[in-house]
């Protein structure tokens, strides 16, 4: 989590400062190097060091595991059915909490997770769900057309919404919100793609790349967790055959 949204942990002046030296998360304050080695590359009079000690220790204890009850464990995430006997036996044993369909611009990867959440959907009533377009390329036309040749209903749609988000600044408040509901959370997240938002960060193998990737996809995981939802990550292929996060991998 940015440490920019822990205001009532991490004043604010003291977590910019902070994100200026490349600590932006709670992982980057705890274990990357010492509150000292920290303090000392801080600005003069930005914290003192005995309340950068107080900050990364109650950051520790918020974020430290608590026993949880078996009643308040958050339910199993729900499982994607096509409809289509052969596909099912594929999709069937898509038991991960994120998992990534990639393919070509023409493949139909996009196509596919539309087919998926419109029959969850359509079989449960009281289902929702996001849709993060990272691209502005929402397939509305192809939403119509599947609910018309899968005799579905013409309200259905109004389950599946849709989140413009066009970097990783704009994501994580849509998932950080999502943990904040009590009511109305989607069973089914839907990031297309996923290349748009990382691709930026991709520079050959470079160990910030991966940081923010890792940090990313955890927060998806995290998320997954606590809500009992699964995320389909939607990629594309490259020249090669190989995902736009093939350096990551």
């Amino acid at each position: 989590m940015r440490l920019l949204s822990l205001k009532t942990i991490v004043p604010q002046n003291v977590a910019l400062a902070l994100a200026a030296l490349g600590v932006h998360t709670e992982n980057d304050l705890l274990f990357q190097e010492s509150a000292l080695e920290l303090w000392q590359r801080l600005p003069k009079d930005t914290v003192s060091l005995k309340e950068l000690q107080a900050i990364i220790s109650k950051t520790a204890e918020f974020f430290s595991a608590q026993a949880t009850s078996f009643a308040e464990l958050p339910p199993p995430p729900v499982r994607l059915r096509s409809g289509i006997p052969v596909l099912d036996s594929v999709t069937s044993s898509f038991d991960g909490l994120v998992v990534e369909f990639a393919g070509d611009d023409n493949s139909g990867n996009a196509t596919l997770a539309l087919n998926l959440v419109l029959r969850l959907l359509d079989a449960n009533e009281d289902y929702g769900v996001l849709w993060i377009d990272t691209s502005g390329g929402f397939p509305a036309e192809t939403v119509v057309h599947l609910v018309d040749s899968m005799l579905l209903s013409p309200s259905l749609p109004d389950r599946l919404s849709v989140a413009p988000a066009l970097d990783l600044d704009a994501v994580y408040p849509i998932l950080w919100s999502l943990l904040g509901q009590s009511e109305s959370t989607p069973k089914v997240i839907v990031i297309d793609t996923i290349a748009s938002l990382l691709g930026p960060y991709m520079s050959g193998a470079s160990a910030q790349g991966q940081a923010i990737m890792a940090g990313f996809m955890r927060q998806l995981r995290e998320t997954a967790i606590k809500l009992g939802l699964k995320v389909l990550v939607l990629n594309k292929l490259d020249a090669t055959g190989k995902t736009a996060l093939a350096p990551f991998s």
